[in-house]
């Protein structure tokens, strides 16, 4: 409904779905409007939340079923109010969130009593355009807590308010204020030396030319969603930890989870007493450079369909009472769907029904993957073969880190680690002994360092070496029929792979441009295009023993000899080290994916 103003209100009565908004990574957002939309949501939207986050619809039951489910997002909140765009004061804030909010119905506990609340994140969206009364995150949160408590005073009849609780309120509110552009007819702005409109005008006065619009949600959870809990809190972080939520979209794009649920359906069919199909090929993940493991971890628990939230209650993460009860279960509900009968939802109880439900999967799911796991007689093509999960480093402390992680989440009999340099890795000797048809292909998920948070000496040197390194693993190691997924923030680092990709999702994390870019990997492709006199890019940069191979690339459409798939073009000239993109003789015959700054608007990155 409109409410003062011209401002929205989501309506609280009686409403089978309601307006969410989630935030993920830049980069993610496609991911999380397909994993959103996969869980049950409704009118999955991107295009007016950027490249950041998601907003959908969603009833009770599925809001619920989302915060247990879903990997990729770090937030998940509920929309509230929307004012008018005309703000300029606090006292404007202030008496929009005093007459609009429903304090009874949103800080009411239903039995009488009051909810705690927190502002949890203030946002400030194109700020220079906010008025200076306002421009402050603290104090405009100050204000919105306190239209909120006086409203819920002026309403009892003992004149209390809500309590404040910082660290595990059950009403976590989220405000993104958004600066206004005021357009020539409303204000004009003077002009620079280089006749351009003067924005720093709008820095030194407040003359109502410049107004903003206050966007207010509630979350329905506390903390960040991309925590799962297996990294041990007492521990030391790894420097090039990456988040469980990144690796987990990482992971979708690479269709890691279709191949595991393709794999399980083709062994139900053959288990069922139907004709035997082809035995699958065993799925095989491999990590050579796996450091504190995520990577592993996440595609572990997909393949077992262990939900992030049962993972979170297993393990322990902190707050425990937040876990077991967010405070979406804390809230009055009305949804006609969810009614007893009596007018009353018992959210709590169907909070326990669906985390039963994803319990249950997610035992299940480990059984499964452990009968597959720990075969004995892996050598007969009738019989199943198995899952594989391996994580080699050559770091002793990284993978004590890995060790940890499995140890928490109980699934160390199932991942298979390795200590040692890449290139020497050798697979597990029941591996090399299958027969199975189609032949055996891995999937290789891998982030080598970039030049970023672990180098500060020797960056050119120590940024090549593991390179190197990986592009002898893809090359020597991996089966022909494989394929690669690595992360890379250096468009220098990739030549050295010697590879060609078919695929490229950007990425951005902190101020770097990243890309997830996939390789397949075809031996036969390269001993065809191999030159005899080593007189190529990818053998000049290894020595020594450690020059296994030689190839000569040659792109597949105009036959120009290269050093490799030229990953300038990957990469926006807005990077941080300066590169931009390279004029080639072969680029007319390749896709360049180049960011647009312009064109994505990361309103939502509130971790």
């Amino acid at each position: 409904m409109r409410g003062n103003g011209g401002g929205k209100q989501l309506q609280m009565e009686d409403q089978e779905e309601h307006v969410y908004v989630a935030t993920c990574l830049p980069g993610l957002s496609s991911l999380l409007a397909q994993e959103l939309m996969d869980l049950g949501a409704q009118a999955v939207d991107t295009t007016t939340t950027g490249n950041a986050a998601c907003r959908f619809r969603a009833n009770l039951r599925t809001i619920l079923h989302i915060l247990i489910q879903a990997r990729i997002p770090h937030k998940v909140m509920e929309f509230l109010c929307e004012s008018p765009p005309t703000l300029q004061t606090r006292d404007n804030v202030y008496q929009f969130v005093r007459e609009t909010i429903p304090v009874k119905q949103v800080l009411g506990d239903g039995r009488g009593g009051m909810l705690t609340l927190c502002i949890v994140s203030t946002i400030l969206n194109n700020p220079t355009y906010i008025p200076q009364d306002i421009n402050h995150s603290h104090y405009t949160a100050l204000t919105i807590k306190n239209a909120l408590c006086d409203a819920v005073r002026d309403l009892r009849p003992d004149g209390l308010r809500p309590d404040v609780d910082k660290d595990n309120p059950d009403l976590p509110l989220v405000a993104v204020l958004r600066g206004i552009k005021i357009s020539d007819d409303l204000g004009r702005r003077p002009r620079n030396d280089n006749n351009r409109a003067d924005d720093s005008f709008y820095g030194n006065q407040d003359d109502g030319s410049r107004t903003a619009q206050l966007s207010l949600y509630r979350q329905i959870h506390n903390g960040s969603l991309h925590k799962r809990g297996y990294r041990s809190p007492s521990a030391p972080v790894h420097k090039a930890a990456m988040k469980e939520s990144l690796a987990a979209g990482l992971l979708l794009h690479s269709g890691w989870l279709q191949k595991c649920r393709q794999y399980k359906q083709q062994q139900q069919y053959n288990n069922n007493g139907n004709t035997p199909n082809p035995i699958p090929s065993p799925l095989v993940l491999v990590d050579p450079m796996a450091g504190s493991g995520t990577l592993v971890l996440e595609a572990l628990f997909m393949a077992a369909n262990v939900a992030p939230h049962v993972l979170r209650l297993k393990c322990g993460l902190e707050p425990r009472v937040a876990q077991q009860y967010p405070p979406i279960t804390r809230w009055k509900h009305n949804d006609i769907n969810e009614d007893d009968g009596d007018g009353v939802v018992d959210v709590v109880a169907l909070w326990k029904e669906l985390l039963l439900q994803a319990s249950g999967q997610a035992k299940d799911g480990l059984q499964w993957l452990r009968a597959t796991t720990n075969r004995s007689d892996r050598t007969s093509t009738e019989e199943t073969l198995p899952i594989v999960f391996l994580a080699n480093d050559a770091h002793p402390g990284a993978l004590s880190l890995l060790q940890d992680s499995l140890d928490r989440a109980g699934v160390n009999d199932l991942v298979e680690i390795f200590q040692g340099d890449c290139r020497e890795f050798q697979p597990p000797a029941s591996l090399t002994t299958l027969s199975s048809t189609p032949p055996l292909s891995w999937t290789v998920v891998c982030n080598p360092p970039w030049g970023v948070r672990l180098l500060e000496t020797n960056h050119h040197q120590d940024v090549e070496h593991p390179w190197q390194a990986l592009g002898h693993f893809l090359h020597d190691i991996c089966p022909n029929g494989s394929e690669a997924h690595v992360l890379s923030g250096n468009p220098k680092s990739t030549r050295h792979l010697g590879l060609r990709r078919t695929s490229s999702l950007p990425i951005q994390i902190g101020n770097v441009q990243m890309r997830w870019i996939t390789y397949p990997i075809s031996n036969d492709y390269f001993k065809n295009n191999t030159q005899t006199n080593g007189d190529n890019i990818y053998n000049s940069n290894m020595s020594g023993n450690n020059a296994k191979s030689t190839y000569n690339v040659k792109d597949i459409v105009t036959g120009v000899d290269i050093d490799s798939d030229d990953e300038d073009q990957l990469f926006s000239s807005s990077m941080s080290d300066g590169h931009r993109q390279r004029p080639t003789s072969f680029q007319g015959a390749k896709r360049s994916v180049v960011l647009n700054p312009e064109s994505t608007r990361n309103e939502w990155m509130i971790d």
